[in-house]
């Protein structure tokens, strides 16, 4: 089982929760191996890594498992968590509230609309890593 299905299972991840990681350590070990620049996506059934064209590669070489959306200057990373959010049915999801300034937040939750509720991750990848 990998790092990811670790964390969908202790969260108990529904058909409509997502959840997005911004901290660089919890990407490292979610997606087992990619260092890069980005966010990762979690849903029951997806991992998604989101990043622009200079990561893409990277993410494609050291994290096999996940798909990877590059970002522009059109579709910056808040606007394709917008739109798998909305492509998934997303209605809650799950943020690293230690991790993200206000501002930060704010932009998502600006991106992804207010019908989407937000729950904090209350360090759950940081506690999956403490176990060896």
């Amino acid at each position: 089982m990998t790092a990811s299905d670790r964390l969908a299972e202790m969260l108990h991840l529904s058909v409509n929760t997502g959840v997005v990681i911004h901290d660089p350590a919890n990407i490292f070990y979610l997606t087992e191996g990619y260092a890069g620049e980005g966010l990762v996506y979690l849903t029951a059934e997806k991992r998604i890594i989101i990043t622009d064209f200079r990561y893409t590669e990277a993410a494609e070489k050291n994290a096999p498992d996940f798909e990877v959306v590059m970002t522009d200057h059109e579709h910056p990373a808040e606007k394709r968590l917008a739109e798998l959010c909305e492509k998934d049915q997303i209605n809650e999801l799950r943020f690293e509230s230690n991790y993200l300034s206000v501002d930060d937040f704010e932009k998502l939750r600006a991106a992804v609309g207010e019908e989407i509720s937000w729950e904090p991750l209350r360090k759950a990848p940081q506690t999956l890593r403490q176990v060896k």
